[in-house]
């Protein structure tokens, strides 16, 4: 905009001959030397002398991004244009009916009867086992049997 307010630019030169260790150093020590410069509105970091081709009309805009609000003190005349808020109100009305239909989620349909299709038959009965079935069956406790021997004991 027309800002007259003062506003700052942090460079980083290092020309193209600088090996890229050179290069590094110096993207190593940056933090350090911003310290030092508090209060830039930029940041533009330079490696090669193409870059400076165009450089002012870039800076220039980046530094009106950074002023805040761009306001025109009158030195362009932009002009002010109708809006077309009922086109944009159809279009968003469109789109969301659209996605509606799309995502519509049906009512939920309970199986009244096995299941056929989506399940493997599994018999779980010849699994191996990490011991012998002798050593198996005399770790198993069979609760009923204690039960019943207990029931006629008394």
């Amino acid at each position: 905009g027309d800002s007259v307010r003062t506003k700052f630019v942090f460079f980083t030169w290092v020309g193209a001959s600088a090996s890229p260790l050179k290069k590094g150093k110096v993207n190593g020590h940056k933090p350090e030397v911003a310290m030092l410069f508090k209060g830039y509105h930029i940041e533009k970091a330079i490696y090669e002398r193409r870059e400076l081709i165009g450089l002012e009309a870039e800076i220039d805009t980046l530094l009106k991004k950074a002023g805040g609000a761009n306001y025109d003190l009158g030195n362009t005349r932009s002009g002010i244009q109708k809006g077309n808020a009922s086109n944009y109100k159809k279009a968003t009305k469109e789109f969301f009916e659209n996605k509606e239909r799309e995502t519509k989620i049906g009512p939920v349909v309970y199986h009244k009867g096995p299941l056929k299709e989506g399940l493997t038959p599994c018999d779980l009965g010849g699994r191996a086992m990490t011991v012998g079935q002798a050593q198996a069956k005399e770790n198993i406790i069979d609760e009923w049997s204690l039960h019943k021997k207990e029931g006629t004991d008394e």
